[in-house]
This record gives structure tokens, C-alpha cells and sequence, in this order.
């Protein structure tokens, strides 16, 4: 008898070790969550701030000091979210250079709101966001509406796969939107209450199931 509840015991440890491991993988238990680093902080946000200035002092001079000034604090936060999240930070900077202007603003927009309360139903800074008031706040600050829902800003924009997004782009999946940051399945968003804006990098079973869209048609 004491052989076999022996035996039972490992048999029941092992059957343990193996949900557990599952769990891991899917990423529906607390370990993958622990793995998964963010960044929540205002610090990331402040430098992306900067950025923004430096680009609206150049457009309003076309000084050549100005523009260069914009481009290293635009590259500087890019490699400071990828150092944070331990991801390829020259794939992260490569991104925003390829992308048109615009998205750089939105993306550094959306960046700058970082560490922010999650608010539902808020729009602004002042007040907080909730994950499509973040998107549709950073769309705004270039004068293109992309609706005020997460599914009807998913609608209204243009399908797309996710080897075809870029840095700006939204990612949808049932109750949330993401803004993509354009490379490592690194996002900007607006959580859930009692979380701030953060970045992160999406965890693989969101990946596969996420949806991509475009709100430049």
C-alpha cells in the first residue's frame, strides 16, 4: 500500500508540473504575466514629450539644428523602450525612421501619455484614458478621427496583416485596442482601471489571435 501511494504521489506531481508548464505557454497564468516586463513610469513619456517640442520647433523654423534635434530625441526613445523591455532596439528605431512623419507623431503621441491613469470613457490627459481614447487622442493630434469605440475605430479603418503594419497602426481584438509601435510586438496602450498607459510587448497568444488595422486608408 505505501508503494502505491508512492507512486500516486509522483504520478499526481508530475500531472502538476505538466498544467503548470501549460499554463507557462499560453500565457494565461501568473509566471508568463511575472515575465512580461512594462513600462508604466512617466520617464519614457517626458522623453517622447521632447521630442514632440523639437519637431514643432523645426516645422515652425526649418532650422537643420532643429530637425537633427528632433530626430536623435525621437530615436532616443525608441531605444529607451527597447532597453526597458529587453528587445532589439535597433529593429524599434529602424521602424519609426521608415514610417512617414505622421506616424512618428502619432506614435510619440500615443508614447507621451504613458504612465497616465486608465479613466474609462477619458479622452484626454488631463482627465486619463481608456484604450480607444488613447488611440483616437494620438490619431487626432494629426487631424485624422478615427471614431470613438474600439471596435468602430477597428471598422472604420483598413485592414491589414500584421507583416504589413507599421509604427501607429491599431491592433484589435474583442473589448481592447493597442496602438503598435512597429516592430517586436511592442504596443502602447490603455489597460484596464487601476492600471496606467503602458508599453509592453504583447504576449505570443495575442499576437496570433489579434487583429491588425490601418486608420490610413
Amino acid at each position: 500500500m505505501t508503494a502505491f501511494l508512492h507512486l500516486l504521489r509522483v504520478a499526481v506531481v508530475g500531472v502538476l508540473a505538466l498544467v503548470m508548464s501549460g499554463l507557462a505557454l499560453l500565457g494565461t497564468g501568473g509566471t508568463a504575466e511575472a515575465r512580461t516586463l512594462r513600462i508604466q513610469d512617466r520617464s519614457v513619456a517626458d522623453l517622447a514629450a521632447e521630442a514632440l517640442e523639437a519637431l514643432a520647433v523645426w516645422q515652425s523654423d526649418e532650422s537643420p539644428a532643429h530637425y537633427v534635434a528632433y530626430l536623435e530625441g525621437r530615436d532616443l526613445v525608441a531605444r529607451t523602450i527597447a532597453q526597458r523591455l529587453e528587445v532589439d532596439a535597433s529593429a524599434l528605431e529602424q521602424a519609426w525612421q521608415d514610417v512617414s512623419t505622421v506616424r512618428q507623431i502619432v506614435t510619440l503621441t500615443a508614447v507621451a501619455q504613458v504612465g497616465l491613469k486608465y479613466r474609462y470613457l477619458g479622452k484626454q490627459p488631463s482627465e486619463g484614458f481608456d484604450c480607444s481614447g488613447l488611440t483616437g487622442y494620438a490619431w487626432n493630434s494629426v487631424g485624422v478621427p478615427i471614431g470613438t469605440y474600439s471596435r468602430a475605430q477597428y471598422q472604420g479603418a483598413k485592414r491589414i496583416s500584421a507583416d504589413q503594419a507599421e509604427a501607429g497602426d491599431l491592433i484589435w481584438y474583442p473589448g481592447h485596442i493597442l496602438m503598435y509601435l512597429g516592430a517586436e510586438n511592442v504596443v502602447v496602450h490603455a489597460p484596464y482601471t487601476g492600471r496606467n498607459v503602458e508599453i509592453r510587448q504583447m504576449l505570443p497568444q495575442r499576437v496570433r489571435t489579434a487583429r491588425y488595422a490601418s486608420p490610413l486608408t
